[in-house]
């Protein structure tokens, strides 16, 4: 790869004029490099975010001037107006502009075409010219990484990705001009590619390996040229934290799976060509070496990055469980029983748990899958270890305990609060407001992504802060100082409950109930009282199977509830669309598995609800005209309640109200009550 040109301030004189192109403009006001750099420029369309070929730039030809010397001269423009933004607010910053270099060649390179160009608006605007704060070091670019000390173990793992995709037979060379063409007669358009890096790391921050994943660039795909339909299902975590307690409460035998290069598995079943990737030079491709000429790549197998690409690994996957004996589950596509003796296989895309009483007999599937079946499997220990990040131990008792302590280092690293003190409760008792006039972010690290940790963190492993991360969510678009402290306040209650997790003791009646609660108007005096969010109810409750929560929430109603009773009431029409397919699945699974048919306590759930006014709305077949404006919408759920069809609604004391952690800051002593009684600890 030609380098790029080390540009300095002293020669920002106006670069040369372009040559005139070989073949006229189109008369239909195609796109044009003139102006491009410019401010009169800056109206005009901009090129495409690509170089489409070794020719074309911005979809006109430039005759005999090649793509690497159209972009040396637009980038002499583009460093020109970018110091200019730079001098205004960093005067004397030499050793930044060196950064800024490095990162312009990484946008600029026109020999592999696969990076963004900068819009024309960049130069006009100096706050879109601010970097990016935070980048996370475990997921380097491909020209990141290539400045890092670990890039040898980097080549080699894209070394290793290269063999594997030749192993599979995943692709083969065509010429250009033998391309398919599409309906129309145009020739479909190769797509690009990119190297996703990644240093993988188990779930308690320690090395695990390095990765790197040819990806195709999904997003310039054309839907009915290159793909149809893309939608694919994972398993819903509730349906993982469901088997989980089942496992627990039945000394289930569990094995975790993960299997290497899914998506490579499944044939496509259309033409998709994709060009030479970046470093195929540095790459030895013994199997298909590359060929003289203009030669373009096309599949024979899917890639990562392909939108499609999970729909169709999804669709060889279930029909090789399906020739094993699986069905799939009427609630959750992505969970398999096996009717002859009781197996169970959930699967978020390549990612898959085994549940059965005999581990003998998992081994056995284990082993005649990689017989029958193309795949290479990572295994771990006997028991499911780690999934999806979080990890999952087994206890002498047979209890089960999800952790996420990686996560929670990140997170306290990310903010900087590796050393900080532990607080008792991750959220105050006031509510968290807008803040519209107070003061702005003062710290350097994101709250974005802060605040996206964090979101997974408290929906997998700590319920005890999802009412905390929910409000602190509601303000990313643009958070305030105070924002901030409340996700500092977060991080200094996790710094006292590093190691801890979610654990399952399941009681030995295994029953499916649920605890709702509703915090009425809230954020009134918190919010603009102009504001009609700040009259808004908040929505709080938790699924329990056995004691062990699978389903928490804590949001803000849509609609603004009247009064206490119907913002309750709200609240529990929410809640019922959750528990009611939840014992859709859970009698499935006792039908299917066998091992719960005699279980009577398993056909009964219990709502707890703390207001009265709420509970007799609910047990009364009388709608009453105060509360008609909302019964289309929210009175569906009395159907489903009755000592006959499972579900009963029962008054809880407050001091038992589980839910009220979700709805609510709370005082510590309160705080740590519930917990208890909700997460074991």
């Amino acid at each position: 790869m030609e380098p790029m040109v080390d540009t300095t301030v002293d020669d920002m004189r106006d670069p040369p004029s372009l040559p005139t192109p070989s073949e006229p403009q189109p008369s239909d006001g195609g796109r044009s490099l003139e102006g491009v750099g410019t401010l009169e420029g800056a109206s005009r369309r901009y090129p495409t975010r690509t170089w489409k070929a070794p020719d074309r730039f911005g979809g006109t030809k430039l005759g005999n001037l090649s793509a690497t010397e159209a972009a040396r001269i637009y980038g002499r423009r583009g460093m020109k107006r970018l110091c200019f933004a730079l001098a205004c607010s960093l005067v004397g910053a030499s050793d930044l502009m060196q950064q800024v270099r490095c990162s312009m060649a990484r946008y600029l390179n026109a020999d592999f075409g696969t990076q963004e160009a900068f819009h024309p608006w960049w130069g006009i605007q100096p706050a879109a010219m601010k970097m990016k704060r935070v980048s996370d070091p475990d997921l380097p670019t491909f020209w990141d990484a290539q400045r890092r000390e670990d890039w040898p173990d980097f080549v080699t793992a894209m070394q290793k990705e290269v063999d594997m995709l030749e192993e599979l037979d995943t692709w083969h060379w065509v010429k250009r001009s033998d391309v398919a063409k599409t309906a129309g007669g145009n020739p479909i358009t190769p797509l690009p590619t990119t190297w996703a890096m990644r240093v993988k790391r188990f779930p308690d921050g320690t090395l695990r390996k390095h990765k790197a994943r040819l990806c195709v660039r999904g997003d310039k795909q054309v839907k009915g040229v290159h793909y149809d339909k893309k939608f694919a299902p994972v398993v819903q975590w509730s349906t993982v934290r469901m088997l989980l307690c089942l496992a627990a409460h039945q000394n289930l035998a569990t094995r975790q799976i993960d299997f290497s290069n899914a998506f490579v598995q499944a044939s496509l079943d259309k033409d998709v060509y994709i060009e030479p990737f970046m470093g195929i030079e540095e790459m030895n491709m013994k199997r298909n070496p590359r060929p003289e000429g203009d030669y373009v790549l096309k599949l024979k197998k899917s890639l990562y990055g392909q939108v499609d690409a999970p729909l169709y690994y999804y669709r060889y996957l279930r029909e090789k469980l399906i020739g094993y004996g699986f069905e799939a589950s009427s609630y959750d596509p992505c969970l398999y029983i096996r009717k002859s003796d009781g197996m169970m296989m959930c699967t978020y895309v390549d990612d898959c748990i085994f549940f059965h009483k005999d581990q003998a007999a998992i081994d056995t599937l284990i082993a005649q899958m990689k017989e029958d079946m193309p795949l290479t499997m990572e295994d771990g220990e006997d028991n499911a270890y780690a999934f999806l990040g979080v990890t999952v131990k087994r206890h002498d008792n047979g209890d089960v305990e999800l952790t996420q302590t990686g996560l929670i280092k990140k997170v306290l690293a990310l903010c900087g609060m590796e050393d900080c003190n532990a607080k008792d409760t991750p959220a105050g008792t006031v509510p968290l407001g807008t803040d519209s006039k107070g003061e702005p972010c003062q710290h350097d690290w994101d709250y974005a992504s802060a605040v996206g940790m964090l979101m997974y963190l408290c929906s997998n492993s700590r319920p005890d802060i999802q009412f905390a991360v929910h409000q602190c969510a509601r303000f990313t678009h643009q958070p305030k100082h105070l924002h901030e402290l409340a996700i500092l306040r977060i991080c200094w209650y996790l710094k006292g409950t590093l190691d801890c997790g979610l654990r399952f003791t399941p009681t030995k009646e295994l029953q499916l109930n649920m605890y709702v609660d509703a915090d009425f108007a809230g954020l009134y005096n918190v919010e603009d009282i102009q504001d009609p969010v700040s009259v808004k109810s908040r929505t709080g409750y938790v699924l329990e199977l056995g004691g062990c929560p699978l389903i928490w929430v804590s949001r803000l109603q849509h609609e603004i509830s009247l009064s206490t009773t119907e913002s309750e009431y709200q609240a529990l029409s929410t809640a019922m669309r959750d528990l009611v397919p939840a014992r859709g699945l859970l009698k499935e699974i006792a039908e299917k598995a066998g091992f719960l048919h005699n279980n009577q306590a398993l056909m009964k759930s219990t709502v707890f609800e703390d207001n009265n006014g709420c509970l007799t709305n609910a047990l009364t077949p009388k709608i009453s005209p105060r509360t008609k404006h909302i019964a289309v919408k929210v009175h569906w759920f009395k159907e489903h309640i009755g000592e006959a069809k499972g579900i009963i609604l029962q008054k809880v004391d407050s001091e038992f109200q589980k839910a009220d952690i979700f709805t609510k800051g709370l005082a510590a002593e309160i705080f740590r009550r519930i917990r208890k009684l909700l997460m074991g600890w």
